[in-house]
């Protein structure tokens, strides 16, 4: 990364710096997920500075340039993404980020991600019932706003693994009562229309 002294001037124009253990938060760009960026002038392309993450170039100016080696990221021991406190950001790999992020359960998952429909709750709900034997997963899924496909991932635990599936005796006895329950609903109906006619 190539810093002009404009690029490091504009860079701390920018960071509100506090204490030594408080986050020094950006008040420049930031992207969607909240990290800070910032043009970088000594690096022109296009006409235009390249676009760096701000806490990327807060760790080249304390610790140096670290971009030879393009497996490495720059991560938050703190976990607050404006955050460019030269003490609170540590080299690692994406692996290391991916490890930290699911042992302090940042994942999105369940109802946390943005496009689910479904809350903790109607997913509970679709194991208990299913248990039972009472709906297929197509009834299942008239019910609530799944497809019979994420009814069948859910009941199996592969979606929602948080709350538990049903192992696969449980699902087979549920399948087993399901199907009693639909041929007996067909005879019904059967008998019932043989009565009227």
């Amino acid at each position: 990364m190539n810093l002009t002294a404009e690029d490091v001037r504009k860079f701390w124009s920018r960071v509100d710096r506090r204490g030594q253990r408080e986050c020094w938060v950006w008040h420049g760009h930031y992207t969607e997920k909240g990290y800070g960026e910032m043009r970088v002038k000594g690096e022109m392309h296009r006409g235009r500075g390249r676009l760096h993450r701000a806490h990327r170039i807060s760790y080249v100016l304390e610790h140096g340039d670290f971009f030879p080696l393009p497996e490495l990221c720059v991560l938050h021991r703190c976990d607050n993404p404006p955050c460019v406190n030269p003490s609170h950001l540590v080299l690692g790999t994406v692996h290391d980020n991916v490890r930290d992020r699911d042992r302090k359960n940042r994942t999105a998952r369940g109802s946390r991600q943005g496009y689910s429909e479904l809350t903790e709750a109607m997913a509970r709900d679709v194991v208990a019932q299913y248990r039972l034997g009472l709906e297929t997963y197509r009834e299942l899924a008239q019910r609530y706003p799944a497809s019979p496909r994420m009814i069948r991932e859910i009941v199996c635990g592969r979606s929602w693994r948080q709350i538990g599936g049903l192992s696969p005796q449980e699902r087979k006895a549920s399948a087993r009562e399901s199907y009693r329950r639909g041929m007996l609903r067909k005879h019904r109906t059967a008998t019932r229309r043989g009565d009227d006619g």
